[in-house]
Order: structure tokens, then C-alpha cells, then sequence
């Protein structure tokens, strides 16, 4: 699309680009929430994206999405004149998901700000940008192609760890792909895997108990999409005879949102044996997960 006129942009609205790069798509609800929160009112948002959308730096189009809001893209010049990126051959394609990518932003929100989590990549900028973040995850995550990569920190350690967002049920055959080349990839960790629906999360954990050995240490950490939000505790846990719960908490005590971060297992340890594990042998001796072995770990006390 051509430009129509000279348009002068803000630090918000260049702000919006590379969000709108970083996730490929977001509905103006959205917009307005995560970049344009200084408005009144969610019209004066909606006009100045009108606005560009008509002086062709953003694409809108009604998705097939439940509240019908319009949803927004990049057009290709503003990609190429304000988006850094490195990647040979690079066509700019938007999304082909809009529904996915755009509950993903949720997702990433709610994420955001928890201590156990270092630093966040969405798919879109891990397979096209060429920062040392992004190569090294390139290069980590092999032939996986995860929705999200993370580094998350546990004790001392830190450790490559992936989302996964479900939003429709697939097929076994094809869980059972997915579920084979994480377990055989020894550099991620944990699968951080939300689904939309309950029934979405239970195929996929009965892939996965059919995949894994019995004295396997569990890669997969599973939540529903509902109970993902952004102001309390995210809850992932495992599947299997041993269950493993990771809990990330915000701690809203003090005003700059400090986050703590308690990561309960069960087993019949007291608390007294587990921290001297966890200071001593746990880490050297459980290099495979980021959770094996231990019953409780509170950061705070580490």
C-alpha cells in the first residue's frame, strides 16, 4: 500500500509497530490496552488507528473472531522501513491464526513481570530476528518451533524453557510428534502448555503418558487458558504418577509489583531435607529438569 500522505508518528505508534511485529496481529482491544492506554477512551484509540491505517503503515481487517473487532497488521513498507530484522529472504506474511495469536497476546501479558522468567521471545521474533537472543534460541530449540522461548531461573540455574498455546484439538499422531522431539531435545527443559479447552489438555497428556518411560522426569507443565491472568498466581503441572506443580506468583505487597516465585512438588520430604537438597546435590543431580526431585523451593529463601 502507498503512503498517502506525511504522517508525523509518536513514540507510541512506533512502539506499536514492533508489537505488531512481535505478534503478528492484535485486535484494537488490545491496542488500545497494552499501547494506547493513554487515550480516554477507546474511540479516540480506534480513530488514530484509522488514521494509519489509511496513511498505509497498518493494515485492518475483520477476522473471523468472536467479538468482531477489527484486527490489525503491518503492511509490508513499514515493516521494511521500521522493523529491524536481519533474516535473509524475509517476506513480511502477517498471520494466518488471528484468533491464536491474538489470545496468545493475552498469554504473553500475564507472563510478563514474573521473576522466574528471565526473558520472553515470540515465535515471530526468534525466527526472524538476529539478535544473540534470538540466534542462540534458533540454535537451542533445533526443529522445534515452540509459540514462545523462554529463559526461566530456578535457585541458581537457569534454563531454556518453551509456551505452547493449543487452541484446537489435533490429531494423536501428531501429539505424539511433538511430545517425541522435546523429549529428545536436551536443551529445553520445560513445556509451559496452555490449552484453550479441557479436552484439548487431556489429549495431549495422554500422549504424552504413552510417550514417556515411567522413571521419565516429566518435561510438560499444563494449565487451561481460563486460568491464565495477569493478577494472581499461573499454576502448571505435570501429569503422571509424581505430580510436579510450578506456581508463579505475584507478590502485590509493594508498589513496583516485586513477584515472588514458589515452586511446590509433592512428595513425602520434609522441608528440612529439601533444602538441604536443593543447596547441595539438587541441581548437579537433576541437570534434565528444572523441577526434579524436590518437594518445595521458595526463591526467596535460595
Amino acid at each position: 500500500m502507498r503512503r498517502k500522505k506525511k504522517v508525523q508518528l509518536s513514540k507510541d505508534e512506533i512502539f506499536l509497530f514492533d508489537y505488531l511485529f512481535r505478534h503478528r496481529v492484535a485486535s484494537g482491544k488490545t491496542i488500545y490496552r497494552d499501547i494506547f492506554s493513554k487515550y480516554k477512551t477507546s474511540e479516540s484509540a480506534r480513530i488514530r488507528l484509522s488514521r494509519l491505517r489509511k496513511s498505509g503503515f497498518i493494515r485492518g481487517k475483520y477476522f473471523n473472531n468472536e467479538n468482531r473487532d477489527m484486527c490489525y497488521g503491518l503492511t509490508s513498507s513499514t515493516v521494511k522501513e521500521y522493523i529491524e530484522f536481519s533474516r535473509s529472504a524475509y517476506i513480511w506474511k502477517g498471520t494466518n491464526s488471528p484468533n491464536h495469536d491474538i489470545a496468545l497476546i493475552d498469554i504473553w501479558k500475564a507472563l510478563k513481570n514474573r521473576k522466574i522468567i528471565n526473558f520472553m521471545l515470540t515465535e515471530h521474533e526468534y525466527n526472524v530476528r538476529d539478535s544473540s537472543k534470538c540466534s542462540e534460541a534458533r540454535l537451542l530449540l533445533g526443529e522445534l518451533n515452540p509459540d514462545g522461548y523462554l529463559e526461566i531461573s530456578m535457585g541458581s540455574k537457569k534454563f531454556v524453557a518453551t509456551l505452547e498455546y493449543e487452541r484446537s484439538a489435533k490429531t494423536k499422531a501428531r501429539y505424539l510428534d511433538m511430545i517425541d522431539r522435546y523429549y529428545r531435545n536436551k536443551e529445553v527443559k520445560a513445556v509451559f502448555y496452555i490449552s484453550e479447552k479441557e479436552h484439548i489438555e487431556n489429549q495431549v497428556k495422554r500422549a504424552e503418558l504413552e510417550y514417556r518411560t515411567r522413571h521419565q522426569e516429566p518435561k510438560f507443565f499444563y494449565a487451561l487458558k481460563e486460568d491464565i491472568n495477569c493478577n494472581d498466581k499461573l499454576v502448571f503441572k505435570s501429569v503422571g504418577n509424581k505430580e510436579y506443580k510450578i506456581e508463579m506468583m505475584i507478590n502485590d505487597t509493594h508498589t513496583d509489583t516485586n513477584v515472588t516465585d514458589v515452586v511446590h512438588l509433592n512428595s513425602m520430604q520434609s522441608i528440612e531435607n529439601i533444602r538441604k537438597t536443593i543447596v547441595t546435590k539438587f541441581f548437579d543431580k537433576n541437570p534434565s529438569s528444572p523441577c526434579a526431585g524436590s518437594t518445595t523451593i521458595n526463591h526467596k529463601q535460595i
